[in-house]
Parts: structure tokens; sequence; C-alpha cells
């Protein structure tokens, strides 16, 4: 755990890969996210597992929402989820992926 204690996740590793794809509307679709997905894959001897939640993107996969926090993190942020919106009026979702609870 950090210290202090905090819920910001996808910061162990020493550096960060983020990548745009230009918003060309016949290329969104299909080549911007098989690019980003290309160089993600090539990347992956690199990578630390983690995620970050701000950079989440529509070239993410499903799977890759469990590495946004460390399980007893996102354990805790669901706890205080259940405890002050109990109604779920307030989903958490990312490009139309829940978190399992919604």
């Amino acid at each position: 755990m950090p210290e202090p204690a905090n819920a910001v996740g996808g910061r162990e590793a020493e550096f960060a890969l983020h990548v745009v794809g230009a918003p060309v509307p016949e290329l969104l679709h299909t080549a911007v996210p098989a690019v980003i997905g290309h160089l993600l894959s090539a990347m992956t001897p690199w990578a630390s597992g983690a995620t970050q939640v701000n950079f989440f993107g529509g070239a993410n996969r499903s799977s890759d929402k469990a590495a946004l926090w460390p399980s007893e993190v996102a354990a805790r942020l669901r706890e205080v989820r259940l405890k002050h919106d109990p109604a779920n009026r307030f989903p958490f979702t990312l490009h139309g992926i829940t978190d399992g609870e919604d």
C-alpha cells in the first residue's frame, strides 16, 4: 500500500505509456484500436500489469479493468460505494464495462 494510503491506482511503474489515436471517423473503430492493441502487446515485456483509470480507453480489453486498483483497494472502494450509494445511482462504468456490481 502507498503511504499515505490512497486509491490512486496504476502508479506502480517508473514510467507510463499513454497512446492517443487521431479521431478520423473511418479509422476510429478499426485501425486505431488495432494499432494501439499491437503497440500495447509489443510493450508487454515491460508492463507492470497495472492500468491507470484516467487513461483507460476503448483500446483496453475489458479484462484490463481488473488492473485499475490492487484487489484490496478495489474491495475497499466497493465497500465505500455500497455504504454511500446502496441504490447504485452512480454506477462505475468505463466504455460500457461495469465493475460487476452494477
